[in-house]
This record gives C-alpha cells, sequence and structure tokens, in this order.
C-alpha cells in the first residue's frame, strides 16, 4: 500500500466533502465519511497499451463505469512509463484514480483525479485487487 501523501491526489482528495483527513503524531489517515471506511493508497506500473483503456473508464459516466470495469484488463509490469494512483476505501465503497506518465524525470499527471462511490466504486475497486 502506498501513503496517499505522498500522491500527486494528495490535495485533491482532502478537499472532498466526504473525506475526513485524520492526523496524528506519526500518520494521515483519510476516511470515507458515509461509511467511516479509511482509504488506503495504491500505485501501480501498467503497461502503456491500457493508458487508452483507463482513460476511457475515467471519461465514462458513472452508469457506465461498472460494466467498463467489469469486462477491463489491466496489465501489471515491472516497470513503466504510466503509472495509475488510486486511493480505495477498504469497504469498496469509494475510489479514486488518476493517471500519471513518466516525462521529465517525474511522473506527471495526464488524467485528473476521478472519484468513484457506490457499485461504480467496487467496480473499479476490483481491478486493484
Amino acid at each position: 500500500m502506498a501513503n496517499i501523501k505522498s500522491m500527486e491526489m494528495d490535495e485533491t482528495i482532502a478537499a472532498c466533502d466526504k473525506i475526513s483527513v485524520k492526523k496524528s503524531f506519526f500518520s494521515t489517515r483519510y476516511v470515507y465519511n458515509p461509511t467511516g471506511s479509511v482509504l488506503h493508497g495504491i500505485k501501480r506500473d501498467i503497461a502503456s497499451g491500457d493508458l487508452t483503456k483507463i482513460e476511457k473508464l475515467l471519461a465514462s459516466p458513472a452508469d457506465k463505469v461498472a460494466p467498463l470495469a467489469e469486462n477491463l484488463k489491466i496489465e501489471r509490469v515491472e516497470v513503466s512509463n504510466v503509472r495509475v494512483d488510486a486511493a480505495v476505501s477498504a469497504d469498496s465503497q469509494f475510489a479514486a484514480v488518476q493517471l500519471l506518465r513518466f516525462m521529465d524525470y517525474l511522473y506527471q499527471p495526464v488524467s485528473e483525479v476521478r472519484m468513484f462511490e457506490g457499485p461504480a466504486a467496487q467496480a473499479v475497486c476490483s481491478l486493484f485487487k
């Protein structure tokens, strides 16, 4: 699991009214308020060919996300210039996803942060299991 605070999407998630940021001396936790579930960060290198598939998923309306995600297979690779960052709740009722590409020695965002709730979030979370 990745630390959400180290992700590019950190400020966007913290600004969401459905997310609470709980800071302690040693850590920062992000909690999805409607269910009280803690968010966990995921950083996954993916095959470059999967970039357009995920871009299509992120651009889809909420009611079309679940069917698209169920049929989507993301090839996980060890080293790539494309990465997916996600913050998912432990109960799979919330997911935030952002695409990044390695350029100029840094990962640069390729997409905006897209947030999902309910059945769409469950489908998106299943991509990262």
